[in-house]
């Protein structure tokens, strides 16, 4: 899963937008688990789930491979 989740981040990177959205749906479980963790009020959920991926749109222009950390350990923190 690691790689898969990588490649599509390369991808994305290089504006494949096809990948860029591969990549969100498989990060989307991440997204409500973090929702569910911190917020309860299931009426904000499809609002906290777009946050959640602008987030990660955010995060592909700002990983740092030279850091030593996968994209996907990047995006739990």
């Amino acid at each position: 899963m690691y790689e898969e989740i990588q490649r599509l981040y390369e991808k994305s990177l290089e504006g494949d937008e096809k990948s860029t959205e591969q990549l969100l749906l498989k990060l989307k479980p991440l997204i409500i688990h973090s929702i569910r963790r911190y917020y309860n009020d299931i009426n904000s959920y499809d609002d906290l789930i777009q946050e959640g991926y602008v987030v990660i749109l955010e995060g592909i222009k700002n990983f740092d491979p030279s850091k030593g950390v996968n994209f996907l350990g990047y995006m739990k923190v």
